[in-house]
C-alpha cells in the first residue's frame, strides 16, 4: 500500500506544497514549483502521476471568483510528518476535521461585495455566497455602505440554494446572541434599550438589536404616549421570553419601577392617573409603580361609590401614606390634601390646586409623629 504525505495545494504565485507517495512508512514532504495541480512533471515518474494528480483535484476549488484575487495559504493541524506514527487513518480524521457542514459556524472574509449579497471565502479555497436578505442592515443601507473587501463576518453554514452550493447567513449568528443577551438579561432582571418601530394590537412593536418584540399598552408608563414614542428608544426589561417561538414581550413599567419606588417617601404627594376603580377603591399609576387609593382614603366624608368622585384615565394628585417595599405596595389618600372635611367631593380641583397647603401642614404633623414610625393616617 502507498503511503501519502498529506499536504494542502494553493495558488500563490510562489512555491507551494503537493501530495508525494513514497515507499517507506516515513513521510517525504517536497517542495514544487507553481503547475496546473501543483506538482512538476520531473519530480515525479510518469506512471504514478496521474494518481498524484487526482489526489490534488480533490482539495482544490473550482470557484472562479478566486481567479481574479490573490489566494490566502491557510493551514490545517495535521499529524507530525516526523513521526512514525502516521497512519492513513490520521490522514483521512484531519480531512474530516475540514469539512463543512450545515449548521457550522465559520469565520469567513470579504473578497467581493455585490449589490444582492456578499462573497466569503471560508478557507480550503471554498467561496460563499451570502444572500442580502441573510445580512443584517440597517433600514435603508446597501451591503457596500457597510462592508468592505477584507472584511472578517462570522457567519453559519446554510443549505445550498438560489444556484450556489455553499450559502452562508450571518444573520443567523447574529440573532443566536441576541438571544443570549435576552436570556442573561432575564435572569438578572436588567434593563436595556429597544427601539419603537410601530404600533399594533393594543402595544408597540420594538426592537433590539435585530430581535423584534412586543410591549403591551398596559405596560408602557402614563407619561408616555404610542405616538410620542415612535422611533424612539424606551428602557424596557423582559417580561416573557420563548427563543423556540421567538415570542419576546417586554416591560417598560418593569424597568422603571424600582428607581420609582426609591424616589417616593411616606408624606410626599405624587401625580398619578386612574388605572382601574374597583368597589373597595381605586388603582393608580404612578408612572412606573401602581398604587393603591381606598374608598377611605378618598375623603374625611364617606363615600359610598368611588366611580362617582374619579374616572378611568383621570389624571389626580395624592399622598403616599404607606409604602410596603417587600410587597411592592404603596397606599395613597387624597383625603389628606383637604383642609376642610368632604372638599374631595364637592370640588376635588380646588383640594389639588392647594395641595402644597395641604403638603405643609402634613409634613408638620409628621414631623411630630416622626418618633412613632407610623403615619396618623394609617
Amino acid at each position: 500500500m502507498l503511503k501519502y504525505c498529506f499536504v494542502l495545494q494553493f495558488h500563490l504565485g510562489r512555491t507551494v506544497l503537493g501530495f508525494h507517495p513514497c515507499n517507506n512508512k516515513y513521510a517525504k514532504l517536497l517542495q514544487a514549483s507553481r503547475s496546473s495541480y501543483g506538482l512538476t512533471a520531473d519530480m515525479v515518474e510518469g506512471k504514478k502521476r496521474k494518481q498524484r494528480r487526482s489526489l490534488s483535484k480533490f482539495f482544490m476549488c473550482s470557484n472562479l471568483e478566486h481567479k481574479r484575487e490573490k489566494s490566502m495559504s491557510e493551514s490545517i493541524e495535521l499529524p507530525k510528518v516526523g513521526s512514525a506514527s502516521v497512519s492513513y487513518d490520521a490522514l483521512l480524521e484531519s480531512i474530516r476535521q475540514v469539512e463543512i457542514k450545515v449548521g457550522d459556524v465559520r469565520i469567513g472574509r470579504i473578497v467581493r461585495v455585490a449589490k444582492e449579497g456578499l462573497f466569503i471565502y471560508l478557507g480550503m479555497n471554498n467561496t460563499a455566497f451570502l444572500p442580502r436578505q441573510e445580512l443584517w442592515l440597517e433600514e435603508n443601507k446597501l451591503p457596500h455602505e457597510v462592508y468592505k473587501e477584507g472584511d472578517e463576518l462570522e457567519v453559519e453554514i446554510l443549505p445550498p440554494k438560489d444556484n450556489f452550493d455553499l450559502v452562508v447567513s450571518e444573520l443567523a449568528v447574529r440573532r443566536r446572541k441576541c438571544w443570549e443577551k435576552l436570556k442573561e438579561f432575564q435572569l438578572s432582571s436588567k434593563s436595556f434599550l429597544v427601539l419603537v418601530l410601530g404600533f399594533r394590537n393594543n402595544g408597540l412593536i420594538v426592537r433590539y438589536d435585530c430581535i423584534e418584540g412586543y410591549l403591551p399598552i398596559e405596560h408602557l408608563i402614563p407619561s408616555h404616549t404610542a405616538s410620542q414614542v415612535m422611533n424612539t428608544e424606551l428602557e424596557v426589561r423582559v417580561l416573557n421570553l420563548d427563543v423556540e417561538s421567538s415570542n419576546l414581550v417586554v416591560s417598560q413599567r418593569l424597568a422603571v419601577a424600582g428607581k420609582r419606588e426609591k424616589e417616593l417617601k411616606v408624606g410626599s404627594v405624587t401625580k398619578g392617573v386612574v388605572r382601574a376603580i374597583r368597589d373597595y377603591g381605586v388603582v393608580v399609576d404612578l408612572f412606573g409603580v401602581l398604587g393603591l387609593l381606598f374608598v377611605k382614603d378618598i375623603s374625611r366624608e364617606p363615600v359610598a361609590d368611588p366611580s362617582s368622585v374619579f374616572t378611568v384615565g383621570e389624571t389626580i394628585y395624592c399622598m403616599v401614606i404607606h409604602i410596603d417595599r417587600k410587597r411592592h405596595r404603596i397606599i395613597l389618600s387624597t383625603s389628606a390634601l383637604e383642609l376642610h372635611s368632604g372638599e374631595m367631593l364637592k370640588d376635588k380641583a380646588k383640594v389639588f390646586e392647594r395641595k402644597s397647603e395641604a403638603l405643609n401642614r402634613v409634613r408638620k404633623i409628621l414631623d411630630e409623629r416622626s418618633s412613632q414610625r407610623k403615619c396618623f393616617f394609617w
